[in-house]
């Protein structure tokens, strides 16, 4: 085995008065390493897992807080039917991209940089609805690029690319439609296999650091940046007119190719405007000056 996902790993080890939560996940680390040096242990947390996941137990987490709930409230279809449960929290369940890049940044700053890129990225699970249910039609394509762009690893619950729905856990494990028993979205699977391979392609992707660069209501603009290559990231929820960065927010911006999404950056004076539609996602690559 390549490695283990531990169910609800932040009770593991814990009963009343007694706590060797640390002490089990070392000692599964270590027998791990000991028959194969090149395996993975991932622990689950509902909640936020920053404070106990710090690499020398569980090597990431599969965590809610810091991605998952902050994307369902960006792309959240307040006519949506069905109860989204305890991936929609306390409080309003609509928010905006700066809420989401607030959110992403607490919640994220607490785990090394290690473990970030350890940790899993989903949109939905077994155990919740499926993001689709509940996102305004047309979110879950950007959603995935936002998956595939940020950093940690990108966890596609099955039946999502083929666009299944489900308004509640049960209903999101229904079987994959492998002889099209149930309707499903023919157009999702070229999506998640194109962010897959932009994914291998990019090495900034899989271990290049991370900074937002332009945030509003709509619209969220971020740089992935290794020693090889920068990539440049905008996504939209809805239609911002304004993206305008500084030319030298990223250098050589000017030269970049686009790898996803076909939008062009366009000179303003000493700004660059980039697409602003609603619903889409652009991706672009350049070649790193630090090389």
């Amino acid at each position: 085995m390549d490695g283990w996902r531990i169910d609800v790993a932040n009770m593991t080890g814990r009963t009343r008065d007694e706590d060797m939560y640390l002490e089990v996940a070392q000692v599964i680390r270590k027998t791990m390493v000991r028959e194969n040096p090149d395996t993975l242990m991932l622990g689950e947390y509902t909640g936020d897992a920053a404070y106990e996941v710090q690499g020398d137990g569980w090597q990431g987490a599969m965590t809610y807080s810091n991605f998952t709930k902050p994307v369902w409230r960006w792309f959240f279809n307040k006519n949506a039917k069905g109860d989204p449960g305890f991936i929609a929290g306390d409080g309003n369940l609509q928010a905006d991209g700066v809420d989401l890049v607030t959110s992403y940044n607490q919640f994220i700053a607490g785990f090394p940089w290690h473990v970030r890129l350890h940790n899993m990225n989903p949109l939905d699970t077994h155990d919740i609805p499926r993001f689709k249910s509940f996102a305004i039609p047309g979110a879950q394509p950007v959603a995935a690029a936002m998956q595939f762009t940020f950093p940690g690893i990108p966890v596609i619950w099955s039946g999502d690319e083929f666009g299944l729905d489900g308004i509640n856990g049960e209903q999101s494990r229904t079987p994959m439609p492998w002889n099209n028993e149930r309707k499903h979205d023919q157009a999702m699977l070229p999506v998640y296999q194109q962010l897959t391979r932009i994914r291998k392609a990019n090495s900034a992707l899989n271990e290049g650091s991370m900074r937002f660069i332009y945030a509003s209501a709509e619209a969220i603009v971020y740089a992935r940046e290794d020693s090889k290559q920068t990539v440049l990231v905008c996504v939209t929820r809805g239609t911002d007119d304004a993206i305008l960065i500084p030319k030298d927010a990223v250098p050589n911006l000017s030269q970049a190719t686009n790898i996803h999404g076909g939008g062009e950056i366009v000179a303003e004076g000493t700004m660059l405007k980039l697409p602003g539609s609603a619903l889409t996602a652009n991706i672009w690559s350049l070649r790193s000056t630090r090389g």
